[in-house]
Parts: structure tokens; sequence; C-alpha cells
């Protein structure tokens, strides 16, 4: 419980500075939407450090060289989602503009909320097919903008850690589009912070690593095809492994012996 008061207490104090950073982030894109881009991106990172550090979360990073530097060209991150401190833990870590698909309902959060489109998040409505192909295309434009953009392919959270939900197909079609450098991502436990833990947060042990980019401009039509499998097999098998590193997953458990579905 005091966890909790201490990181509602952030969020406020955070909402209070926003209504004064956000406007003035809005003044500063009257001359430079990519210098407001960039502004908003640094304040984005900043709160979501802040608020990890106030539940008292330890995260375990692995990978990090394999991130893009600023102005290097645009990549789609792709990785398992196990609870909505996937996103608060790995986007601090980010060195220049990324986007990331989120549900509908976040647009309407505040604070968040207020802050999401000024990073190039889209939201993306699961019970509206075609609006849900139209942000699949926003985030295909977003990357020929010179924008990453990161992506949940189960769509929702797993329940259980060590799990992995069937990763849908076309969502791998904001990489595949125009061949962009994939960088899978393996998270763990951060169901456990929040999801596990209602009402409270619970400190605790996550861990997130950045696997080496896949480069997909050569790739044949075939191997485009495996994709969602392939990266689906590696990051399960990571998923394992640093879930055992850190005791959130028993060292008897093994890959299931298919990955489909």
């Amino acid at each position: 419980m005091f966890t909790l008061g201490i990181s509602l207490f952030y969020l406020l104090i955070v909402g209070i500075v926003t209504l004064v950073a956000l406007p003035l982030g809005l003044f500063i894109g009257l001359f430079s939407k990519n210098a407001r881009d960039h502004y908003s991106l640094a304040f984005v990172k900043a709160a979501l450090s802040g608020f990890l550090f106030t539940t008292g979360t330890k995260v375990v990073y692995k990978g990090l060289e394999n991130l893009p530097k600023r102005g290097d060209p645009p990549v789609c991150y792709i990785g398992n989602h196990t609870g909505i401190f996937d996103i608060i833990a790995c986007y601090p870590k980010v060195h220049d503009l990324t986007g990331f698909i989120a549900k509908k309902e976040m647009e309407k959060w505040p604070i968040i909320g207020w802050w999401m489109p000024y990073v190039h998040c889209l939201f993306l409505d699961r019970k509206d097919h075609k609006k849900g192909i139209k942000t699949i295309l926003d985030g295909i434009k977003n990357i020929e903008n010179g924008i990453s953009m990161y992506i949940f392919p189960e769509g929702t959270r797993s329940k259980k850690e060590g799990e992995l939900l069937r990763f849908h197909k076309g969502s791998f079609k904001m990489a595949t589009k125009n061949r962009t450098t994939i960088i899978p991502v393996v998270n763990n436990n951060a169901g456990a912070v929040f999801e596990s833990s209602l009402p409270h947060l619970k400190p605790t042990i996550m861990s997130i690593e950045f696997l080496e980019p896949i480069e997909i401009k050569n790739m044949s039509e075939e191997e485009i095809a495996e994709l969602p499998e392939k990266i689906k097999s590696l990051i399960w098998e990571r998923v394992l492994i640093n879930g055992k590193e850190i005791g959130s997953i028993p060292e008897s458990a093994r890959l299931p012996e298919t990955i489909n579905g």
C-alpha cells in the first residue's frame, strides 16, 4: 500500500507538471514539429523512468547495445506482452522517436494519454477490423517517416509468466511492408508488478532483453512468411532462460513441442 501511495503521489506531480510542459511542447511545435516530438520523447522517458523507480521494481536489461542510436534508420520492435510495465520499462531505453501500438482505451487515460500522440503512438480498436488495418497502415507510414514502431503481436497480455499467445501475422506487416529491420524484445515478469498484484503495486524483478537485429531486406517471400513463427520461437526460448534467471519461471519449464497457436 505504501508503494502504491508513493506512485500515485508521483503521478499527481507529473500531472501538475504536464499542465505546463504539454502546452510548452505545443508551442515549440509551432516552430518545429521535430523539436516538439523530441521534447515529448524526453519528457515521457523521464516520467516513465521516475514512475518505475517509485514502484521499487528492479529491471535487468540485456542487449542494450542492439538498440539503434539517434539518427539511425527506424526499426520495428516486436515483443511478447506480459503486462503494462513492459512499455514502462522498455520505453525509457529507446534513443530516438518510437511509437507503439496501444489499445484504444489508453487514448482516454489521463497524463499518458495526453502525451502519446506526440510520441507517435497509435491506438488500436481490436473490435473494428477496418480501423485495425488503418492503424497498421499508419504505423507503416510512421516508419517511412523515420519513426520506429513497437508492437505486441499477441494483441493482448499473456495471463501466465512463461507462456506466449498466438502471434498475429497482420502485426508483422508494419515491418515487412518496407522490409524494416526487426528487433525482438523479450519481456519477463511485468505482470507481477501490477496485473497480478491489484489493487497494489508489487516491487519485483523484471527482465528485458533486446535481441540482435533481424535484417529482412533481402529475405525471400517464403522467409518473410515464416517470420512470425521464427520470432516467436526466439522470444519464447529467451523468455524461459531469462525467467529462470530472475526466478519468475521454474527451472523445470520447457519449450512446448510446437509454438503454433
